[in-house]
């Protein structure tokens, strides 16, 4: 059971919408590559993004498990 309270009669704080600043990826074995790399950069700077979304971090190709 979770309890949950909520003061509405207190200061509200905007919700960071951090997913407007981030771009989907591939599989994270893809940020292994300079080219990919190079180009992420350069999108980088064209669109303004900050982060980048991945998956595959705990996959087999990228060695993370033994």
């Amino acid at each position: 059971m979770v309890d949950f309270n909520c003061d509405i009669a207190g200061e509200s704080v905007m919700f960071p919408h951090f997913w407007e600043h981030t771009v989907g990826g591939s599989h994270a074995n893809m940020a292994l590559r300079a080219d990919w790399q190079k180009q992420l950069t350069r999108c980088s700077k064209d669109l303004g993004f900050k982060h980048v979304r991945f998956h595959g971090i705990l996959s087999d190709d990228m060695y993370t498990l033994s």
